[in-house]
């Protein structure tokens, strides 16, 4: 059980059963050495293959389900309900204390979204510090500002809190795919990442009735500032959650033993080639990023908010959101001919895959190593 290198047998002892991946390109991995005495080109050594137990495989993945996206989606939960209990506040008693007469509410609303969209990059950070700790500092953050929301007296103050608040949100959701990806391999991962953002549906079904049980009593504070002092602490007693139990990478997963650590490590190269978290910030791949039209195609497909003087039937409205659902048709239809052509190129450089399966896989030489992110078999999932 556990890791099996090339020439290893089975054994009941699994404290040696991985055998370090080489530190090489797998790209590279037909390249030759050089001899240093006569100058002799050699060929280079193939990377070993890694073999996993499949129990001990399946039996990580459940512990894995079980802390991390869970933990994760309920930290984004709490994010859901501090952003959008400004609607239940309003028709609380906000309206009247803060005078949000004319465009004065829906600028609150807008500007939660102006600052989140332009502190994104902040998610780069969970590539700098440790996720447990950033993820604390960032939950801790919109905690301790929602809870302040509860002290604005003026429509200008509510605006500065709903501007940090944008600024702290933006700096976790972006950035927990990236975690996640440290933990689950590609094929696994969009379900993880789906798991994740289900916190948001799941959090409309019960915010309403929450907000409701909160601000129908008559306590001596105002009802919506108790909506959000009530909302806005469960945030800061999650931070130490994320602080003590968000694991930064599976060998830092304390409800892991050492041979599922073994195998989350051999996951990770079969991934990626790299067995741990990498740190650093790669300014390269940032630029490979920006100049990648998938990645825009995605960004530029939200619809306009529609204007308040068009209620209640939002005609104009709805028009510009029917035409924007029809752009993004053509963009999604674009992206999957981009998608298929890039499918269509691999193939004519390694071949198909029934190519490869009925030739013996003698073409493929990374099945251990960074095969998902490198490797010849790499294909688009459509």
């Amino acid at each position: 059980m556990g890791l099996l290198g090339d020439n290893d047998t089975p054994r009941n002892d699994t404290k040696d059963a991985i055998e370090q991946a080489p530190s090489v390109d797998t790209e590279k991995q037909n390249a030759v050495h050089q001899d240093e005495d006569n100058d002799t080109a050699l060929p280079a050594m193939p990377a070993p293959v890694i073999t996993i137990d499949p129990a001990v495989e399946r039996r990580v993945l459940r512990k894995l389900d079980l802390r991390v996206p869970t933990l994760l989606g309920f930290l984004y939960l709490l994010s859901l309900l501090d952003r959008s209990n400004i609607g239940n506040a309003y028709i609380a008693g906000m309206k009247q204390d803060l005078r949000l007469s004319g465009h004065r509410y829906s600028w609150l609303l807008t500007i939660f979204y102006i600052s989140y969209t332009l502190f994104e990059f902040l998610a780069l950070m969970w590539k700098i510090i440790p996720p447990h700790r950033w993820a604390a500092i960032t939950v801790l953050s919109w905690g301790i500002v929602a809870t302040c929301q509860a002290a604005a007296q003026s429509w200008e103050g509510m605006m500065a809190l709903r501007f940090l608040l944008g600024m702290a949100e933006a700096a976790f959701g972006p950035g927990t795919p990236y975690l996640l990806s440290f933990f689950y391999r590609r094929h696994e991962l969009g379900l993880r990442c789906g798991l994740f953002v289900s916190a948001a549906p799941l959090a409309n079904t019960f915010a309403g009735a929450l907000a409701y049980g909160i601000t129908s009593g008559h306590s001596k504070l105002a009802n919506w500032r108790l909506l959000f002092l009530v909302e806005g602490a469960p945030s800061l007693i999650a931070a130490f959650l994320a602080w003590f139990f968000l694991p930064d990478h599976p060998a830092s997963a304390r409800f892991l033993n050492e041979e599922e650590k073994k195998v989350a490590r051999a996951r990770g190269l079969r991934r990626s080639g790299e067995g741990e978290r990498v740190t650093g910030i790669d300014w390269k791949d940032i630029g490979r990023t920006l100049l990648d039209v998938k990645a825009w195609f995605t960004a530029i497909t939200k619809d306009p908010t529609p204007d308040e003087k068009d209620a209640p039937r939002y005609v104009r409205g709805q028009s510009i959101c029917a035409a924007f659902m029809f752009f993004t048709t053509i963009l999604a239809l674009t992206l999957r001919f981009l998608l298929v052509w890039e499918n269509k190129r691999l193939d004519r450089k390694y071949g198909t895959r029934n190519e490869e399966s009925a030739g013996g896989g003698s073409n493929r030489n990374d099945d251990s190593v960074a095969e998902e992110n490198y490797g010849s078999g790499f294909r688009y999932v459509l």
